[in-house]
């Protein structure tokens, strides 16, 4: 049972534990609280507290000596007793823990996210715990050699973000080389994928979020509207590999799906871009099986350079492999190319070649054989979908050849 004090609750709180008695033995006793991270998250706390709470438990599991132990006060709060370590030293593992579960979450970490106490006995079954100060906090970080992340109000205000339909969206159209149809379309920002906040930072990544829901959204909306009118074609939406990384806006982003009409998905392919060089074939599976339900196929663009980085792809679940020539000079689109047609021959997976922009680019990639296709040297982008529209590789020549 758990016993609030006057006090505020995020300052200090008591509970009647006959653990108090182990916290009396000396060494270290510090509390560990979800309730940084609950706010962090605000109404999407409900589907976050059991991997939040499960999580934590595997972290405590992994990095506690074995002398040391921990227990559930309530469903927020963890007591971890470290009987041999000197209390400052058990508070700086305790803050790393605690760093490391939110930082796993939600991708980044502020001091306001740390909800770390110590713990004190009051008789032989009441603890009390205290929260550090701001300035407490801070140094104990500093021994554990943390970098924080500014707190959310020294952060970008939502207003900043980008909010639904404010940005425009184009359709690069998607050319088959093998059936000479332009297939699909790939919806994209109007004005490309533009930075909001530095790298890996929390602002960044809610925009990324942001703008790749609102292109599932009116992409879906239009797809409905041409299938209304018999026009069919597949959808491409790009995903970054970041999104499906941060198991907070992995959540967000699949609820998103989650809302889309079952009957478009087997006309909506997701592509997933921004993968790491040297991923693992493990995580690109489990990214992979992450978005097959709620699409009809999943594509994956290799990172650079590909020829190391296209193996982790085979067995992964995905229909087709790519590869972006965007900035390539002449030889060096050569070298991608080649690379990504001799593993996917190997693979018996469809290629595919991104901003195929230059005619160099785009001889290449019909030299070698790339069977999806889309840049500016191939069909310039469109303001709006539209069916399956034949497209000879004579005239796609004739036209690279005059621009």
């Amino acid at each position: 049972m758990r016993v609030e004090t006057t006090e505020p609750v995020d300052r200090s709180a008591s509970w009647v534990t006959s653990s108090a008695r182990l916290v009396k033995g000396g060494g270290s006793a510090t509390v560990i609280s979800l309730d940084g991270i609950r706010k962090a998250v605000g109404e999407r706390w409900p589907k976050l507290r059991d991997i939040a709470a499960a999580r934590l438990d595997q972290l405590l599991r992994e990095q506690l000596g074995p002398a040391d132990c921990f227990l559930p006060l309530d469903d927020m709060n963890r007591l971890v007793i470290m009987p041999a370590a000197a209390r400052a030293d058990g508070e700086v593992i305790c803050v790393r823990i605690a760093y490391d579960l939110t930082k796993g979450l939600l991708g980044t970490c502020a001091l306001d996210n740390l909800t770390v106490a110590p713990a004190e006995a009051i008789g032989d079954s009441i603890i009390e715990v205290e929260a550090f100060e701001p300035d407490e906090l801070t140094a104990l970080t500093g021994k554990a050699g943390l970098e924080l992340a500014p707190s959310q109000a020294n952060g970008l205000c939502e207003a900043a973000l980008p909010q639904p339909g404010e940005f425009e969206i184009l359709y690069q159209p998607v050319w088959d080389a093998e059936v000479q149809v332009i297939r699909a379309y790939r919806c994209q920002p109007a004005n490309g994928w533009q930075s909001h906040g530095p790298e890996s930072s929390p602002e960044r990544l809610r925009a990324i979020t942001a703008i790749t829901l609102d292109l599932v959204r009116r992409g879906t909306r239009d797809l409905q509207r041409h299938l209304a009118r018999g026009e069919r074609y597949i959808l491409t939406v790009p995903v970054s590999a970041v999104i499906l990384s941060v198991p907070m806006v992995r959540m967000q982003f699949l609820a998103g799906c989650r809302l889309l009409d079952a009957a478009l998905r087997p006309y909506l392919a997701y592509e997933i871009k921004d993968l790491p060089s040297g991923i693992p074939q493990s995580r690109v599976a489990e990214v992979v099986t992450i978005l097959q339900t709620f699409c009809g196929a999943v594509l994956a663009r290799a990172p650079r350079p590909a020829a190391v980085s296209l193996p982790a792809f085979r067995n992964a679940g995905i229909k087709a492999l790519g590869v972006s020539l965007r900035g390539l000079s002449p030889s060096a689109c050569e070298t991608e190319v080649a690379a990504l047609m001799s593993e996917t021959r190997r693979s018996g997976l469809v290629s595919f070649a991104d901003h195929v922009d230059s005619s160099a680019a785009l001889q290449s990639c019909l030299a070698r054989g790339v069977r999806w296709l889309w840049g500016s040297s191939v069909v310039p982008a469109v303001g709006d979908a539209g069916p399956l529209k034949h497209l000879p590789k004579v005239k796609l020549l004739k036209d690279s050849e005059a621009a």
